[in-house]
């Protein structure tokens, strides 16, 4: 699939902030990384809304102390760190084609 110039720009900074998040929230991360992995194991479907929902269900706070806040437009931006990090849950994430399949190896 063809991009942009602006679908491209839009997804590096939604994938730059989804980067921050990630930098500031790591035990939160760590769990959706638990979840996914679980779930993997299980041969369950993985989504990336159900992993924000968990997150925001388990009311993780950043570093600097405040209530997490994930967006949901850091879903497909899960999924495929997830599928590049732990290679096992990629066979159950739910996903479509994105520009964050250009933009995240």
């Amino acid at each position: 699939m063809t991009y942009t110039d602006e679908q491209l720009e839009r997804g590096r900074r939604k994938l730059y902030r989804a980067e921050q998040w990630r930098r500031n929230n790591p035990e939160a991360w760590r769990y959706l990384v638990l979840i996914a992995k679980d779930k993997a194991r299980k041969e369950q479907p993985i989504s990336g809304r159900a992993l924000i929902e968990a997150a925001r269900e388990k009311a993780f706070v950043d570093r600097e102390g405040n209530n997490s806040k994930v967006n949901n437009d850091y879903e497909p931006i899960f999924a495929r760190w997830m599928m590049t990090e732990h290679p096992e849950t990629a066979a159950f994430i739910e996903r479509r084609k994105t520009v964050f399949d250009l933009l995240i190896a």
